[in-house]
């Protein structure tokens, strides 16, 4: 695990919050610029994370798109 400054599911919903609904690549993208050594699984892992909490919803658009929404 990683120490981070800002940990990584607050730089998640702070984007959420300006856009409530985006795909998982914009989101990626975001999340990029502040940490540009994030892996693809880190980040599904705290989405996983806050789907369990009930903050977002994360959905299969199709074979490669899935939407992330701020609930």
């Amino acid at each position: 695990m990683i120490w981070r400054p800002i940990p990584l599911r607050n730089v998640i919903l702070e984007f959420l919050e300006k856009n409530r609904v985006v795909l998982l690549d914009k989101l990626l993208n975001y999340v990029r610029q502040y940490y540009p050594d994030v892996s693809e699984h880190t980040v599904l892992k705290t989405l996983l994370e806050l789907e369990t909490k009930r903050k977002i919803t994360f959905v299969q658009i199709n074979k490669k798109q899935r939407k992330v929404e701020l609930i």
